[in-house]
């Protein structure tokens, strides 16, 4: 679910200026220029990027497995502020939540609401193994996950959090 960086085919490996298109939940579709030597982006790559704040981490469940969660949010929004929290879990089918541009994640972030995405087990999140872990009557794992990463959120937040759970 977060945000990554593509080659746009044709592209030589052995150049020092690629072409790259950058997408994620909160972020446009978009190329721009990324030159090796440098590491630095174009301006156009880095447009939208620098508005949101993204972090990835992960929430250790009672069992031991740690979850991978994505949180989206503004960065004018501190992490001590009072603010509302979104969190969209999926475990099922072997599937997982999009990384793609969606329009309403923006729309979320601009009222101040963070968006986090938890990849629980029954999802495809981490493969097949992944998925097996979180079926049949494994299914309880699921929720233990959920209540992982809520506590993680709680304390990533320091107590000023409000959590309301999406499907």
């Amino acid at each position: 679910s977060a945000p990554w960086v593509s080659l746009l085919p044709g592209q030589s490996y052995s150049s020092d200026l690629l072409t790259v298109r950058l997408e994620g939940a909160a972020l446009k579709p978009q190329s721009g220029s990324f030159v090796l030597s440098s590491g630095e982006l174009s301006e156009a790559a880095r447009s939208d990027s620098t508005t949101i704040l993204v972090e990835q981490f992960e929430a250790l469940s009672p069992d031991g497995t740690l979850v991978p969660v994505v949180s989206y949010s503004r960065p004018s929004h501190s992490r001590s502020e009072l603010r509302p929290i979104l969190l969209h879990t999926y475990g099922a089918y072997g599937q997982t939540v999009s990384g793609a541009f969606r329009p309403e994640v923006v729309a979320l972030l601009d009222r101040g609401i963070t968006y986090t995405v938890a990849n629980i087990r029954g999802g495809g999140g981490r493969g097949a193994l992944w998925h097996r872990a979180g079926t049949g009557g494994k299914v309880k794992k699921r929720v233990d996950d959920i209540v992982a990463v809520t506590q993680a959120l709680k304390e990533r937040c320091r107590g000023a959090w409000n959590v309301g759970i999406g499907r």
